[in-house]
C-alpha cells in the first residue's frame, strides 16, 4: 500500500501542474479579452494592469511564441502610445516581429502592429523609420484588405511621413491616392484636401491647386459651409452700371465731366482696396492652415 502511494504522488503532482498550466493560460487569454474591450472604448488606463498581468503569466509559463502573446504586446503598445511612444514602439516592434514569425506579413495583425509602430516613430520624430513601418502596413493592406477606408488611411499616413521629410511631391501622391479611396464630402475627404491645398499653396505653379480648390469648394457647398447665391449672374462692370442716364445729362460742362470722372476713380480705388483686403485676409487664413508635422498624426486607426 505504501509503495502504491509512493508511486501515485508524482502522478497527482503532474496532474495538478498540467491543470494549473492550462488554467493560467486561459486566465491570461481572458485578461486579454477584457483588455481588448477596454481599449476599444479608449479606456487605456484600466486596460494596462490587465495586460501587464497577462504578460507576466505568459512569460512565467514560457508561452511567448504564440499569437495571443503578440496580441498582448500590441495592446500594450496601443495603450501606451499617446503618453509613452518610446515604450509603445518597443511593444509594437516586438509584436510585429512575432506575428511575422508565426503568420508572415499577409494578415491584419501584422498591418495593425506595423501601423502602430509607424505612429510611435512619427511621434518620436523618427520620420524615416515611421515611413518604413507605414509602408509595410500599406503593402499588406493593399493585398488583403477590401475596406477602402483602411487602405486610404495607410496612404494618408505615408503621405504624412513624406511631408515631415519635406518630400512634398511624394506626400501629394500618397494623399491623392487616399482621396481617390475616400467618400466624397466626408470629414476625411475634407482633411485630405486641406492638407494637399496647404502644401501646393507654397508652390503656386503646381497645376493641381486649382482642381483641389474646386473640389474643396464643392465639398463646402455640399456640407453647407458656404452658400451659393440664388442669382449667380455677375455684373461685368459695376462702375458703368452706377452711371445713370441722368448723370450723363447733368454733365453738360467740362467741370461736370471732370467731377464725374473723379467720382468714378474714387469708386474704382475703393473697389481695388476692398479686393486687396480680401486677398490679404484669404492669404492670412491659408497661413493658419499650414500643416506642422506634429499636427497630422492620428493614433486611432
Amino acid at each position: 500500500m505504501n509503495t502504491f502511494k509512493t508511486l501515485l504522488i508524482p502522478f497527482v503532482f503532474l496532474a495538478f501542474s498540467i491543470s494549473g498550466f492550462s488554467q493560467n493560460q486561459r486566465d491570461a487569454d481572458a485578461l486579454i479579452d477584457k483588455a481588448r474591450i477596454m481599449t476599444n472604448k479608449k479606456n487605456y488606463i484600466s486596460a494596462i494592469p490587465l495586460l501587464n498581468e497577462a504578460k507576466t503569466i505568459y512569460e512565467k509559463l514560457g508561452e511567448t511564441i504564440i499569437i495571443e502573446y503578440s496580441d498582448n504586446l500590441y495592446l500594450l503598445g496601443l495603450c501606451n502610445a499617446e503618453h509613452s511612444p518610446e515604450q509603445a514602439a518597443h511593444y509594437a516592434k516586438s509584436a510585429s516581429e512575432l506575428i511575422q514569425r508565426l503568420n508572415g506579413k499577409q494578415n491584419l495583425r501584422f498591418a495593425k502592429a506595423s501601423t502602430l509602430l509607424g505612429n510611435c516613430k512619427f511621434a518620436m520624430a523618427e520620420y524615416e523609420e515611421a515611413l518604413y513601418a507605414h509602408k509595410e502596413a500599406l503593402n499588406t493592406l493593399k493585398v488583403i484588405e477590401s475596406d477602402k477606408h483602411k487602405v486610404a488611411k495607410a496612404h494618408e499616413l505615408c503621405g504624412d511621413d513624406y511631408f515631415a521629410l519635406e518630400e512634398y511631391e511624394n506626400a501629394l501622391k500618397q494623399w491623392k491616392n487616399a482621396i481617390s479611396l475616400t467618400e466624397k464630402f466626408s470629414t476625411n475627404y475634407d482633411r485630405l484636401l486641406d492638407k494637399s491645398i496647404a502644401v501646393i499653396s507654397n508652390n503656386r505653379k503646381n497645376k493641381q491647386l486649382k482642381k483641389l480648390i474646386e473640389l474643396k469648394r464643392e465639398s463646402d457647398i455640399e456640407n453647407g459651409r458656404i452658400e451659393v447665391p440664388s442669382d449667380s449672374t455677375t455684373v461685368s462692370n459695376p462702375i458703368k452700371k452706377d452711371i445713370k442716364p441722368d448723370n450723363k445729362k447733368e454733365a453738360n460742362t467740362i467741370d461736370d465731366k471732370n467731377k464725374q470722372n473723379k467720382k468714378n476713380e474714387i469708386t474704382t480705388n475703393k473697389e481695388r482696396e476692398k479686393r486687396n483686403k480680401n486677398k490679404h485676409s484669404l492669404r492670412k487664413d491659408k497661413d493658419k492652415k499650414d500643416i506642422e508635422p506634429n499636427q497630422i498624426q492620428y493614433f486611432n486607426y
